[in-house]
């Protein structure tokens, strides 16, 4: 198993290295160091001005990649790749499909608050475009970022999108041994009604929508629970939540999430098939977690 993180010299790769690191660990997986870099016009100048760009390029895609040698320190099981591309997220696909990697992992782009995931065009680009899982470190995860992934939070839904993620994350754990019990939580995020403005609707009304919501998000839990225990050779017990709050931000808030933990969340069945595409409560959560997110394309992993 390899894991694909892009980086280039500074805070945002030192975070996407720190968590390919807990992952690799988790997972028993290789870690390839790859760092994409501009392709130079294709027309030749008279003064030979597009060589030297290209060859400048070369050589400072080549200092991230010894950059981050210094990074990850005596770490072994890791090669490092530069590749040529005008945009950073197209080419770190192609290097994880050229590689038939599992997992590309980046860092949160400039300008975000310390402790969130704050998008750019290269999470953008990947998330529209990747063939495998895309998980982004929040800003600073290189501060207090763990020797290894110990829980893997499921967001789930009643959806074929949530049934598959979930899939697809129970089948990594068993492969690697893990425990589902202590490595795995399911959990359900259920904004309260109260946030519609102009509502008629009275408190009576809004509690019983809100008990309703509650019965069926526990109800789905349920059923997700025995699709996991339906191949096991022994029911395993599995820990669930229902995170409820006025905004996604506020419910995530009442959890306290480990260093250790990554939310999974997968994509919605708007995309187009083998790629990521985020649906609105996949969105939401990214903007509100405060420790890393994988996004999970709908047909990643899949075996014959």
């Amino acid at each position: 198993m390899e894991i694909v993180v892009g980086v280039n010299q500074g805070a945002q790769g030192a975070d996407a290295l720190a968590l390919a690191s807990a992952l690799a660990t988790a997972l028993d997986a290789d870690i390839v160091v790859a760092n994409v870099y501009p392709v130079a016009y294709n027309y030749v100048s008279p003064a030979h001005v597009d060589a030297e760009w290209q060859g400048f390029l070369i050589e400072q895609a080549e200092e991230s990649l010894a950059w981050a040698r210094q990074q990850l320190g005596d770490r072994d099981r890791v090669s490092y790749v530069i590749h040529p591309h005008r945009s950073s997220g197209v080419g770190l696909a192609e290097v994880a499909s050229s590689r038939h990697a599992q997992i590309i992992v980046i860092g949160s782009a400039p300008g975000g608050s310390s402790g969130r995931i704050h998008g750019g065009s290269t999470s953008d680009q990947l998330l529209h475009g990747s063939p495998v899982p895309v998980a982004i470190a929040p800003h600073g995860y290189r501060e207090w970022a763990p020797p290894s992934i110990a829980r893997a939070n499921v967001a789930y839904q009643q959806t074929h999108e949530s049934d598959h993620c979930l899939d697809i994350t129970v089948e990594a754990l068993r492969r690697n041994g893990l425990e589902l019990s202590r490595t795995l939580l399911l959990f359900t995020v259920i904004e309260r009604v109260t946030r519609i403005y102009g509502s008629r609707l009275g408190r009576h009304a809004e509690d019983q929508v809100l008990l309703a919501l509650r019965e069926q998000a526990e109800g789905a839990l349920a059923a997700a629970i025995e699709r996991i225990n339906a191949l096991a050779e022994e029911p395993v017990a599995i820990p669930t939540t229902i995170l409820e709050g006025d905004t996604v931000t506020t419910a995530l808030s009442k959890r306290n999430w480990d260093d250790a933990d990554i939310i999974v969340t997968g994509s919605t069945g708007a995309g187009p098939l083998r790629r990521v595409f985020l649906g609105d409560m996949a969105y939401k959560l990214i903007r509100a977690a405060t420790i890393p997110v994988m996004v999970i394309p709908r047909s990643a992993f899949v075996t014959d």
